[in-house]
């Protein structure tokens, strides 16, 4: 009896067992059925219109601009596009951006997850022009709604990029003469751990900006948000040996800008004029801040310090000159230990301030000048100036009266005079000269006995061998004139020449 029951009783569980088994087997059936599917629209999903225009609303999103891509093209798991192409909004700084042979992989598993996930972006060509034009620009559109369906929300509605490579790299800010442009650059951007911005290094490619040399990328590292660049170390080279770095930040919201920029090696003979190349040599260094708004170009403040190491004038007829009146040969070339200056550049005037020249031994010059438009296409730049002049005793000993009537001042192993300077560079204008000339003259007239007014000719001719150039030939032909009109020869406009301000090259 109890054999019976136990044969029904494991009847009954094999029953069972094959009923669960059924159940299982129809369960995966139609789970295996339902995946096939869904894969299956997905992958038509994917490859229509539909997810190309809800990758351009993602894109045209990200970098506050209305644009779209063009075709989708499949193979396997990689897509391609021709182009991405775009206007910005009139909200933002971006005028336009297109992008050329634009090549990802998608995951297709992702679509269980929050986020289509790509994992790298190729980009071939990049091109993006920032300005304040709003007539190249677009309207805040009414971006499409999310699709809210059934069978939508089982997609992810947003996008998970990896990184982002870009072969050829262009970019451009402003217009006509103050356009900056760099070209054919390679970049690199990956997405910033917990926000929405992006981490940017950049490599090689050109920086030109009007006339201005043209700058090599060495490398850049920045951060790019929504509200702007963050520039954290941007090196870049200029004529051979000159390096420039730069940080800071541009605000895109208000277009502010502060930047600062360290400039080493420069080569004198790469700043100035060709007349002057062989004239004054020496590198060029610089620390300079840049402060104001992009939108107004014209108005950047730039500020800092500029100075020279290794200076050396030479060459120059005025140093001839001056080593011949004063006697001494190191005129001739002269070495400049220090040159240094503050300056602040604005609209169209440059400040100097804290301005010293000096060479160890012989002349130092400090001050202050102001010059008017520095970079007058055309146009001279009017110079105005005030500096202190000090030369070492025994430099004046072959000019008469210099030191008891124009460099009255002693310190710091210096006697020194006040010299004012102004008008063109073409055309300067200084006080020191005149003042050296009248002291010339009238010190000759003093060593003139008081009750005589007969000048002998040796008398005449020994002050003018010893004076030299132009002021002796005057001095011979005054005669005896000299001393029945004394003013008449000072204000005959003797052209002494100036002793310690190099002559500016013509622009």
């Amino acid at each position: 009896m109890a054999s019976r029951r136990t044969r029904r009783q494991q009847r009954s569980e094999s029953g069972q067992r094959r009923w669960i088994w059924k159940v299982l087997t129809s369960l995966v059936v139609v789970a295996t059925g339902g995946l096939l599917f869904a894969n299956s629209w997905m992958k038509r999903y994917l490859k229509g219109d539909a997810f190309r225009e809800f990758m351009s609303v993602e894109m045209s999103k990200t970098l506050r601009t209305w644009g779209s891509f063009e075709p989708f093209e499949w193979n396997g798991s990689s897509v391609y596009s021709e182009m991405y192409r775009a206007k910005g909004l009139t909200s933002g700084p971006l005028e336009k951006v297109s992008a050329h042979g634009l090549r990802a992989g998608v995951d297709f598993g992702s679509f269980r997850r929050d986020a289509w996930k790509i994992d790298q972006v190729s980009i071939n060509k990049l091109t993006f022009v920032l300005s304040n034009d709003v007539r190249r620009k677009v309207e805040l559109p009414e971006f499409p709604e999310r699709d809210k369906s059934f069978w939508a929300r089982l997609f992810p509605q947003e996008v998970e990029i990896g990184k982002v490579l870009v072969a050829d790299a262009s970019f451009a800010l402003g217009s006509g003469e103050q356009r900056l442009l760099s070209e054919r650059g390679r970049m690199t951007l990956t997405p910033l751990s917990g926000s929405d911005g992006w981490s940017v290094v950049a490599e090689g490619g050109d920086v030109s900006l009007a006339e201005l040399p043209n700058l090599s990328v060495d490398v850049i590292h920045a951060r790019l948000h929504e509200e702007g660049l963050f520039l954290t170390d941007a090196g870049f080279r200029f004529h051979d040996t000159a390096k420039m770095h730069v940080t800071g930040d541009v605000q895109f919201d208000t277009g502010k800008v502060r930047l600062r920029m360290g400039v080493d090696q420069l080569p004198a003979d790469k700043v100035f004029e060709e007349d002057w190349r062989q004239r004054l040599l020496g590198t060029i260094h610089a620390d300079v801040r840049t402060t104001g708004a992009l939108h107004n170009p014209g108005m950047l403040r730039h500020g800092g310090r500029v100075w020279m190491k290794d200076g050396v004038l030479k060459a120059l007829p005025i140093l001839n000159r001056i080593a011949s009146y004063t006697r001494t040969d190191r005129f001739r070339r002269l070495i400049l230990n220090e040159a240094s200056a503050d300056f602040v550049l604005q609209g169209n005037t440059l400040e100097l301030t804290n301005l010293l020249m000096r060479s160890n031994g012989l002349v130092q010059i400090t001050g202050t000048a102001t010059v008017s438009d520095p970079f007058h296409p055309t146009a001279s730049p009017v110079v105005k100036g005030v500096f202190q002049v000090g030369v070492v005793h025994g430099v004046l000993k072959w000019l008469p009266g210099a030191e008891r009537k124009v460099f009255t001042g002693g310190r710091d192993g210096y006697l020194w005079t006040t010299m004012r300077v102004q008008g063109t560079l073409d055309d300067l204008q200084e006080d020191l000269s005149p003042r050296l000339t009248s002291a010339a003259v009238t010190t000759a007239v003093e060593q003139v006995p008081e009750k005589s007014f007969d000048v002998s000719r040796s008398m005449l001719d020994g002050a003018a061998g010893m004076l030299g150039g132009d002021l002796g030939d005057v001095l011979r032909g005054t005669g005896g004139a000299i001393l029945d009109s004394a003013e008449e020869v000072l204000g005959s406009g003797l052209q002494f020449v100036p002793m310690f301000v190099p002559h500016n090259p013509k622009r």
